[in-house]
C-alpha cells in the first residue's frame, strides 16, 4: 500500500478496496480528492469479511464529510 493506495482489489461493484495481508483482510476507501485513506475493516479471512459493505462504505462517507 506504500506504493500505491489502489491495487487491484476491488469487491464486485463497490468503491471499496481490499488488501490481503497474511490471514487478513483489509477493507478501505480512497477519497482522493481529500487525500484520506478510511480504513473501514480489518479481519480474518473467511465469508463475513464481504458482509456490510455498503455500511462500510456509508461510514467512510459521513467521516470524510465532517472532516
Amino acid at each position: 500500500m506504500s506504493e500505491s493506495s489502489s491495487p487491484a482489489g476491488h469487491p464486485s461493484g463497490q468503491e471499496l478496496y481490499r488488501l490481503r495481508l497474511g490471514d487478513y483482510r483489509i477493507i478501505y476507501a480512497i477519497f482522493d480528492k481529500e487525500l484520506i485513506v478510511y480504513v473501514g475493516k480489518v479481519t480474518g479471512r473467511s465469508e463475513k469479511t464481504y458482509r456490510n459493505l455498503n455500511e462500510i462504505l456509508e461510514a467512510a462517507r459521513r467521516a470524510v464529510d465532517k472532516l
